[in-house]
C-alpha cells in the first residue's frame, strides 16, 4: 500500500460537524497539541484531504477558507486570523541561526539538568499523588483473576496496531460541497 501525499488541508471540527478551523500540514501537523487555535479532543473530528503538491494543499486551504468564511471579519464561521495561503512550509535555518537561538535559549528551564535528588523527589511526588494511587488501585483490582487467551493477546495486539495506523494515516470522509463553476474543485 502506498503512503499518502506529503500535504494536506485539515479541517476542525465543532461537536455538531461544522468546521472551525482549517489549515494545510504535513506529517502529524493537525494532530498537534501546541497550537494557538486549539485542536478537538477526538481525532475523528479531524478532516484530512490529502493533495498531490503543497501548492495545491494552499490552493484549497485559501478555497475552504473562502467557503466557509472568518469570524474575524464577519463573513462566516471559522477562527482562521488570515486568509490561508501563507505558511514556512520546509523553512531551513542556517548554521548561523541556529547558533544564534542557541544561545538566546541558554539558561532557560528547557534542557536544564536536574540533581538526582530532585529526579527523585519530583518521582515521589507523582507517585504519592492520590489520584495516581487510587487509580493504580482500581485497574489492579479489576485484573484480579483475569487470564487472556494468547488468541485475546494477539486481537488485543493487532487492534492497537490497527488503530495506532488510523491514528497516523487517517482518511476521514469528505465534505460534499455545492459550489460554482468558478471555485476549485475540492476534489
Amino acid at each position: 500500500m502506498l503512503p499518502p501525499p506529503k500535504f494536506y488541508t485539515y479541517l476542525y471540527l465543532r461537536a455538531n460537524g461544522t468546521p472551525y478551523y482549517v489549515g494545510k500540514g504535513q506529517g502529524r501537523r493537525a494532530f498537534s497539541t501546541c497550537r494557538i487555535i486549539a485542536r478537538p479532543e477526538a481525532d475523528a473530528r479531524i478532516l484530512i484531504q490529502h493533495w498531490e503538491s503543497e501548492s495545491k494543499a494552499f490552493e484549497m486551504e485559501k478555497w475552504y477558507i473562502r467557503l466557509f468564511g472568518r469570524k474575524d471579519n464577519g463573513t462566516g464561521i471559522l477562527r482562521n486570523l488570515t486568509d490561508g495561503g501563507e505558511g514556512f512550509s520546509g523553512l531551513v535555518f542556517d548554521a548561523e541561526h541556529c547558533r544564534k537561538i542557541g544561545e538566546a535559549s541558554k539558561g532557560r528551564s528547557k534542557g536544564v539538568k536536574r540533581s538526582k535528588e530532585t529526579c527523585q523527589k519530583i518521582s515521589a511526588a507523582k507517585k504519592a499523588s492520590p489520584s495516581a494511587v487510587e487509580h493504580c488501585r482500581k485497574v489492579a483490582q479489576a485484573n484480579i483473576g483475569r487470564v487472556r487467551s494468547p488468541e485475546a493477546c494477539v486481537r488485543i495486539r493487532d487492534g492497537s496496531e490497527r488503530a495506532r495506523q488510523q491514528r497516523r494515516y487517517q482518511s476521514p470522509q469528505l465534505f460534499l460541497f455545492e459550489q460554482s463553476s468558478t471555485e476549485p474543485s475540492p476534489a
